[in-house]
């Protein structure tokens, strides 16, 4: 029944058959978030289900009811109801993580001010996928003048409101490229020559870290990475242009490396 497909997730797509909008942009955004993992060496589509079942009994615990798990989480009602009682030692990753992503309910008042790092990155995401600041102002509830303000990076706290809308946008609109236009050309341009990374190439739970944050998270993850795995990311940002923060990351973690190896060499000889 239609009431009964989990809407905007790939399981509505692929399992149920659907085609409506949300499940469409979810199915892309996974098949992007797919090649992105896989050109990083990390590609492992499944994580242990005891773990993400013990998690979604701590948010219970909380007071939080599986439908509002879910809605955070931005998964199906269905996936919580799945994780609880069938018997499968193994789920998603995509949906494992988003859960696990899950510690608390925000539901923050309106007009309380919460760090600008997440939206300051997702209203960048979509500009490097070509949607102007009015496209975004739309979609987010916001003015294009709040927008603006927000893609030149100058906030360090936004009103929680304004964080919602954000992230509601970037559901919305995050799942594919704007159409093609003179004005989405020129703000793919404009990102691309700032360094601003796509949705494809950020790890949910990396948007609303601090740099610092950020930073030590993707100095965990290039340290795990071995030369093979260094040289794709760097290929991948020398010669496509990828510009995702674990890829520049592991770009200049190669460059390191390998001029230690030079030094090496040289010093041997």
């Amino acid at each position: 029944m239609a009431d009964q497909i989990p809407h905007g997730t790939p399981s509505g797509y692929s399992y149920h058959g659907c085609r409506c909008r949300p499940c469409t942009d979810a199915q892309l955004r996974y098949w992007n978030r797919r090649e992105y993992m896989i050109l990083t060496g990390r590609w492992n589509p499944h994580i242990a289900t005891e773990k993400v079942r013990a998690h979604i009994l701590t948010l219970r615990a909380k007071g939080i009811p599986d439908r509002r798990i879910a809605e955070l989480a931005d998964v199906g009602a269905t996936s919580i109801y799945y994780i609880l009682h069938r018997n499968g030692e193994k789920t998603s990753r995509r949906v494992g993580e988003a859960i696990l992503s899950v510690t608390h309910d925000p539901d923050p008042p309106p007009e309380k001010k919460v760090p600008a790092w997440g939206t300051i990155r997702r209203a960048r995401a979509l500009a490097a996928l070509g949607w102007s600041s009015g496209e975004i102002a739309e979609a987010a509830g916001l003015t294009r003048s709040v927008v603006r303000h927000i893609l030149r990076g100058r906030p360090r706290m936004v009103l929680a409101e304004t964080a919602t809308g954000l992230v509601r946008a970037y559901r919305k609109l995050g799942g594919g490229f704007a159409p093609e236009s003179r004005t989405a050309n020129q703000v793919r341009d404009e990102a691309r020559v700032k360094g601003w990374p796509a949705p494809a190439g950020w790890d949910d739970h990396w948007l609303d870290l601090t740099e610092d944050e950020l930073e030590a998270e993707l100095g965990r993850e290039v340290a795990r990475m071995d030369m093979a795995e260094l040289s794709r990311c760097y290929k991948a940002w020398r010669v496509r242009g990828e510009l995702s923060p674990l890829v520049v990351a592991a770009a200049a973690e190669y460059n390191r490396r390998r001029a230690d190896q030079v030094r090496a060499q040289r010093e041997a000889a």
